[in-house]
């Protein structure tokens, strides 16, 4: 090694070519590199969905849901298999195992799938795709007073003009209906012409249809032959004949029916200020450009806009390009501001070359991690920014360390070359050997969690600690050695040209400068080394200290006093206020609580604008479906406005008050969709247990303090009509089976046939109109052919063939591992501990509930499900981390005792995190704890400098005790640098109040409050500890050796020689 760093030393050419040539590499790989959002997320999971259209989630979920279920069963390589019935379709997500091959799987699940030959003939060939995430890049509000199917249409168009871009991979037009064909024929019309639903079906396949017949082989050429009547749309429809009546009039479609041509009849309501909207959205694919995406995609709306009528418009409603590029800006701005407070720092205590030089260190080791990050797989994005803000406070130590020991060495030799070769060979274990602990710390990282979050900031992070340990071993000496060369000459030339007139300033700066920079030294020789001496003496004392401190911050972390959250709560643009309804609500009923909910938010918006004379709320956008009413406030740019979103949130929460009658009210303001923080899924064969259970958990979780907003997945059931037959409905040969299916057509309808129209294929119903299909009586006043030939008088009323049952069902039947499943759910209060709660419920009510039924299997889901499978991760990974460094540090100490002192900095310096946290005022998060991890990589670099050094006295000859005062000492100045370096080289994100900054505020916190008491830790505590491990080794050998003396004193009195 002493040879490679003496070749870049006597070449400084080449050493500065190298680095040239990286920081070039670097910027010219930057533009090149995907920029997305987020990193792509590959989820492991098969989607299989099988429409099965008018029946109830009973009847899919036996159907469909049960039997791919068994299908899929025995194949290998499946973590678990989730499904949904829903009214009209079952789905069933099948989650891969994270090692094994998802294509492979995939094709095993579509042989087995598609061999099943048992589903119902009312359903549609099975659709299995691998599920894939997309980051949204950008989405587009259309809005405007015009016609469903106008506003539809113009969506399409918009939406294709926009996928032809060549920047837009993905263009999706969201919440529109499907096109549809409703052939409505009412019961008196049935009767009043002795028409049945098969006669209309009939008639219509018979004469609505395109069929090619082939060609004529003429001398002149082919001629094709091809019948034409396919009927698109409701005019043809009307024209189709039905039969020729006995005066000889043709009875056609248009006389006894309505021809609806209009849309699928689903509830869906969407609206932007007040008119009706429609969404598109941007989603990226592979080699993903985010800024150039919502580039092209604005410049199309504000170009689109001009054309569109003065009733519509075209806007962007959000861009993560916006937030992206903030935190790129973020990024700039803050690392040069933090690189600036290094330099400053370096420059008043090292000396000008030196702290440049470290400097441009940092800078190669950022270009490097950008350039080689074009080979992997992880893109620009706003995690792997994280990483390049952690790079800044972590880099910095190698050069620092070794400038440090080169500037050291250089005062005591003449020879610039021999003081930079005797500077780094002082120090390249040390240093070797803490890059490498860094690393280890990083590694983990690969492996923590299901997504690529992790990941994505280890990879720039171990780039960049490769690429600075090459600076600062061969680059860094190669410069501070080099007082002649061509380059450094010409800088001189430059400075003094530059610098000439304000000779006198800078003379005056340069002697306060030097008489600050003595501090460092002064401090380290007198104060810190009589306080250092005191401490050593007293080291049962201050050992017991720092473990009391250390105590007490996890104490304040385990009572709740300082709360946990997995997501930290980041403020978005958006407020968002979703009310949940019973599943039996009418759609009548989610529009009117939707239509208060806008009118709280219209009250809101007219208060916040007023207030602040000017547009602060933006738009508000109603969207109500299923059993959901939704509405969503677009305010202005967070960097912007006056008041932050948790305040209009909580204006809005005010203004809205209680609600009667549903089952759940949130609003939201986090960029983050933050799950419940306690969840439980309950699982059983038995449909009652199921109910039952989760009924009294429910219950039992309402009466406790701070627990609110209970639900459960079966609360109100709705209702479901059961047709049994009567007795005497055998005198009239109908069968249950034809009797369903006469209802079916009626009430859902008969599909007769799809037309390839406007992009879809539009399906063509025949049934009861609209109106008879909302009412029950008109299920009792239907009549029934009775099987004999459909005439008028052989039909029935239903009322005289079917008993009619009531019975509650559910609308979604979930089912996990091929059981059905529940999920019991509720909020928390602040100030409450979540995880205290759990423990309870898991311990008393819960345990108490399983010795009554039995058949129950209960599973915690939900934020805290996630927070512990992250810690059982976090903590299983750190232990193997920790072992990794002990093995190292062993063999680098060729000791067992010296590996655990180094590794004492990871546990004191989580309690640096956490005495930020509670500093800075914010509550510790996954980013937080993923900041800690950083900072156990960075903590024990000082660790081993000052051990290193300690070791290398006493091989000197000095006393353990002189030894470890002297080194700490002499180690003072690179350790204390180092950690100012690192907090204040990250202090100017600390102190951003952007929304961008809010994501990297926990993670920088931990980090530079953790170096910071490391620091503490390495010079008072590290010692103490050093000492009292060389105390107890001292008396233990004493012991050992009046124990071997005894030991020989009484085999000499029992020797043989000496009894003769």
């Amino acid at each position: 090694m002493r040879s490679i760093v003496s070749w870049f030393i006597d070449n400084p050419v080449a050493a500065k070519l190298a680095m040239f040539f990286i920081l070039i590499a670097g910027l010219m790989t930057f533009p090149l590199l995907d920029k997305e959002f987020f990193p792509q997320i590959k989820i492991d999971l098969i989607k299989i969905t099988v429409p099965y259209p008018g029946a109830g989630p009973e009847e899919v979920e036996k159907q469909i849901c049960a039997r791919i279920e068994e299908a899929v069963q025995q194949l290998g390589g499946i973590e678990e298999v989730r499904s949904v019935a829903r009214e009209g379709f079952g789905e069933v997500i099948i989650e891969v195992k994270p090692e094994e091959d998802t294509i492979r799987i995939l094709n095993d699940v579509k042989a087995n799938v598609e061999a099943i030959n048992t589903f119902p003939a009312g359903s549609e060939r099975p659709q299995i795709v691998e599920q894939r995430f997309r980051n949204t890049i950008i989405r587009l509000q259309l809005a405007g007073d015009l016609q469903e199917r106008e506003l539809k249409e113009l969506g399409e168009t918009i939406r294709e003009e926009l996928a032809a871009l060549p920047s837009v991979a993905i263009a999706e037009l969201r919440t529109p209906r499907n096109y549809e064909v409703g052939i409505e024929i009412s019961e008196n019309a049935l009767r009043d012409y002795s028409l049945t639903f098969d006669e209309v079906a009939a008639a219509i396949r018979g004469y609505s249809f395109n069929l090619p017949a082939g060609k004529i082989r003429d001398s002149g050429g082919d001629i094709l032959l091809q019948t034409r009547a396919q009927a698109d749309y409701a005019e043809d429809f009307n024209q189709i004949p039905l039969r020729r009546n006995a005066d000889g009039a043709l009875l056609r479609v248009g006389d006894v029916a309505a021809v609806v041509d209009g849309f699928e009849d689903v509830d869906i309501y969407s609206t932007l200020d007040g008119l009706p909207s429609l969404e598109i959205w941007i989603r990226n694919q592979s080699n993903p450009d985010i800024l150039r995406t919502s580039e092209a995609v604005k410049a199309y709306v504000e170009q689109k806009s001009s054309q569109l009528p003065d009733a519509v418009s075209l806007s962007v409603w959000s861009d993560a390009s916006v937030s992206y590029r903030g935190r790129l800006d973020t990024l700039i701005y803050n690392g040069s501001s933090g690189l600036l407070l290094v330099f400053i720092i370096l420059l008043i205590f090292l000396r000008p070359s030196l702290a440049f030089w470290v400097c441009s260190g940092i800078a190669v080791a950022f270009m490097g991690a950008i350039w080689w990050l074009s080979f992997t797989s992880v893109s620009l994005n706003i995690i792997s920014m994280f990483a390049f803000i952690m790079i800044l406070g972590i880099v910095v130590d190698d050069a620092i360390i070794v400038g440090e020991a080169i500037y050291s060495q250089q005062l005591k030799h003449s020879n610039p070359r021999q003081g930079a070769i005797e500077g780094v060979m002082s120090v390249i274990a040390p240093v070797w050997f803490a890059v490498i602990s860094t690393m280890i710390f990083f590694i983990p990282f690969f492996f923590i969690g299901d997504g690529p979050e992790p990941a994505t900031i280890a990879t720039p992070v171990i780039l960049a600690l490769v690429f600075s340990l090459f600076e600062s071993l061969f680059l860094l000496p190669s410069h501070l050695a080099d007082k002649g060369g061509v380059v450094v000459g010409m800088v001189k030339t430059l400075v003094t040209y530059v610098v000439s007139p304000f000779s006198r300033g800078l003379h005056y700066l340069e002697q306060r400068r030097l008489a600050v920079a003595a501090l460092l030294p002064l401090l380290a020789n007198t104060y810190y080394r009589r306080a250092l001496v005191w401490t050593v003496g007293a080291r049962k004392l201050t050992i017991v200290v720092f473990c009391f401190l250390f105590i007490f911050a996890v104490a304040t972390v385990k009572g709740g006093w300082l709360p946990f959250s997995f997501f930290p709560r980041v403020t978005s643009d958006y407020v968002v206020a979703k009310a949940t309804l019973p599943e039996a609500a009418p759609f009548n009923q989610i529009m009117s609580v939707a239509n208060y909910l806008e009118t709280s938010a219209q009250q809101i918006k007219t208060k916040v604008n007023k207030t602040y004379g000017y547009e602060l709320v933006q738009g508000i956008h109603v969207s109500a479906y299923a059993t959901t009413a939704r509405i969503t406030l677009l305010l202005e740019d967070g960097n912007d406005r006056p008041i932050g979103s948790d305040t209009v949130a909580r204006q809005l929460q005010e203004q809205i008050g209680e609600m009667q009658g549903l089952k759940d009210l949130s609003v939201s303001y986090t960029i983050f969709d933050i799950p419940k923080p306690i969840e439980f899924v309950v699982r059983s064969d038995s449909q009652q247990q199921l109910e039952e259970f989760s009924a009294a958990l429910a219950l039992k979780m309402a009466t406790i303090e701070g627990v609110f907003n209970v639900g459960s997945t079966l609360d109100n059931p709705s209702n479901e009509i059961n047709l049994q037959l009567k007795p005497e409905a055998d005198t009239l040969a109908v069968n249950l089976a034809s009797l369903s299916q006469q209802v079916r057509r009626a009430f859902y309808g008969e599909e007769v046939q799809r037309i390839p129209r406007l992009r879809e294929d539009v399906k063509v119903l025949v049934r009861y109109p609209r109106a008879d299909r909302s009412y029950e009586e008109a299920l009792r006043e239907m009549y029934i052919s009775s099987g004999r030939n459909g005439a008028l008088e052989d039909r029935v009323p239903l009322s005289s063939l079917v008993d009619i049952e009531y019975r509650k069902t559910y609308k979604k039947v979930e089912r996990l591992d091929r059981k059905r499943v529940a999920r019991v759910s509720s909020d928390v209060q602040r100030g409450f501990n979540a995880g205290a709660i759990i423990q309870q419920l898991q311990t008393e009510e819960i345990a108490a509930l399983l010795d009554q039924y039995p058949d129950v299997v209960i599973a915690l889901k939900g934020e805290q499900q996630e927070n512990d499978e992250f810690f059982q991760e976090l903590v299983l990974f750190l232990l193997l981390s920790m072992m990794g460094i002990f093995a190292v540090m062993a063999i680098m100490f060729r000791s067992y005792w010296q590996p655990l002192l180094v590794l004492t900095a990871v546990p004191f310096g989580f309690m640096g995190a956490i005495y930020g946290h509670i500093i800075i005022g914010v509550n510790i998060s996954m980013f937080s704890v993923l900041g800690m991890m950083a900072c156990a990589g960075v903590v024990v670099n000082d660790n081993v400098v000052l051990i290193d050094r300690i070791n290398q006295l006493r091989r000197l000859g000095f006393s353990p005790r002189r030894a470890v005062v002297n080194g700490a000492v002499q180690r003072f100045r690179p350790i204390v640098l180092t950690s100012v370096t690192t907090f204040f080289g990250l202090t100017p994100i600390l102190l951003e109040s952007s929304v961008q900054a809010q994501f990297l505020i926990p993670m920088v916190t931990s980090l530079s409050f953790g170096v910071l008491f490391a620091s503490v830790v390495t010079l008072v505590f590290v010692p103490a500890l050093y000492l009292a491990g060389e105390n107890a080794s001292y008396h233990f050998s004493k012991r050992q050796a009046r124990l071997d003396a005894a030991v020989a004193d009484a085999a000499a009195l029992n020797s043989p020689e000496l009894n003769s």
